[in-house]
């Protein structure tokens, strides 16, 4: 039996961009996103702003690079994992949501200014065994625990950004 949708599901199959803006403001969103291993680029301010999602977001292998305020204004919760692939957070990305925790892979080079500003992050674990280059202004940066490799434990606590956390232990 013939699907009638069967091109239209091919297309979508293809897509490897979600643009600028696409989904600015959209409050309709709940629970859960997951963005595909096949999406390799997410525009500024993709989702921005989309309050609505309230659950677990997961970056899918193909993006290496979040742009700025891609997820910002959004109320995911609990803890963000930033896969391994990501290398640089844009500026104001996922500020202004509810994340208590977050786990940054060991390919991320850079994050940018306030990229984390007003969460309530208590534990951050970082894999990368060069600290990532960032501000202070990216967290509240007194107010969490990091952990890093330990043979990089010097490192983050000589590092801009990194040097004022709480505490700096081993992973």
């Amino acid at each position: 039996m013939p699907l009638k949708h069967t091109k239209f599901y091919n297309e979508l199959l293809k897509l490897t961009t979600i643009g600028k803006s696409a989904f600015e403001s959209c409050g309709g969103f709940t629970g859960d996103l997951s963005i595909p291993d096949g999406i390799t680029n997410l525009g500024i301010a993709a989702f921005y702003g989309c309050y609505g999602f309230n659950g677990k977001l997961t970056i899918g292998k193909g993006i290496k690079q979040i742009n700025e305020a891609t997820f910002s204004h959004c109320n995911f919760v609990g803890e963000l994992i930033i896969p391994d692939n990501i290398e640089s957070i844009g500026q104001g990305t996922f500020s202004y949501s509810k994340y208590t925790a977050l786990t940054l892979g060991k390919g991320l080079k850079s994050i940018g200014y306030a990229a984390f500003y007003d969460n309530e992050l208590q534990t951050v674990k970082c894999y990368a065994i060069i600290p990532p280059v960032t501000t202070n202004y990216n967290f509240n940066i007194l107010s969490f625990n990091l952990f890093v490799p330990l043979e990089s434990i010097d490192l983050y606590k000589n590092a801009e950004g990194w040097k004022d956390a709480k505490s700096i232990k081993s992973l």
